[in-house]
C-alpha cells in the first residue's frame, strides 16, 4: 500500500513540474504579444543611428494614475520607450537597451529599459523644469547603437 501511494505521489510530482515551465513560457509569450500600441505617448525625438530608426515616446505616468484611487505616489513622473527598426524595416526584437539622463541639475538617472513588445521602456523622473539630456545605448546582434538628444521640460 505504501509503495503504490508513494509511486502515485512521484507521478504527480514528475507530471506538474513538467507544466511548470510550459505555463511560464506561455506567460512570457502573452506578455510579448500584448498590444502595446495604447501605451505609447507623444513622440518626443526621432533619431537614425547607422540606418537603424529610433522613435522615442514619453509617458505621463502621474497623469495616467492621478484618476486611480489609493494608487501611492510614483518617483518617477514618465515612462519613456524607444522603439527601434532596423534598415530593412524589421523590429528590433532582442537588445540590451539602457538610458543615461542627465538632468538641468546635472543628476543622472541611469536606466535599463525592459523589452515590451515592439519596444524598449524604463521609468525616468522628469519633475525639474529644464533642459534633459538622454543618451540611449541598444546592443543587439553585433550592433551597438548610441543616440544622444535634449528633452525639454516646462
Amino acid at each position: 500500500m505504501r509503495i503504490a501511494l508513494s509511486l502515485t505521489l512521484i507521478t504527480l510530482l514528475v507530471t506538474f513540474a513538467g507544466g511548470f515551465p510550459v505555463l511560464a513560457a506561455n506567460h512570457e509569450r502573452d506578455m510579448d504579444q500584448m498590444d502595446h500600441s495604447g501605451h505609447r505617448g507623444p513622440n518626443i525625438h526621432n533619431s537614425t543611428v547607422d540606418g537603424y530608426s529610433l522613435a522615442y515616446h514619453l509617458i505621463d505616468m502621474q497623469q495616467k494614475m492621478k484618476d486611480m484611487e489609493n494608487m501611492p505616489e510614483m518617483q518617477a513622473t514618465h515612462h519613456m520607450m524607444v522603439y527601434v527598426t532596423g534598415p530593412d524595416g524589421t523590429v528590433l526584437g532582442q537588445a540590451k537597451v539602457g538610458y543615461l539622463v542627465v538632468g538641468p541639475d546635472g543628476n543622472k538617472q541611469k536606466l535599463m529599459a525592459m523589452g515590451m513588445k515592439d519596444g524598449f521602456g524604463a521609468d525616468v523622473d522628469f519633475k525639474a523644469p529644464g533642459a534633459y539630456t538622454v543618451k540611449t545605448k541598444a546592443v543587439a546582434s553585433g550592433a551597438t547603437l548610441l543616440d544622444q538628444f535634449t528633452y525639454e521640460v516646462k
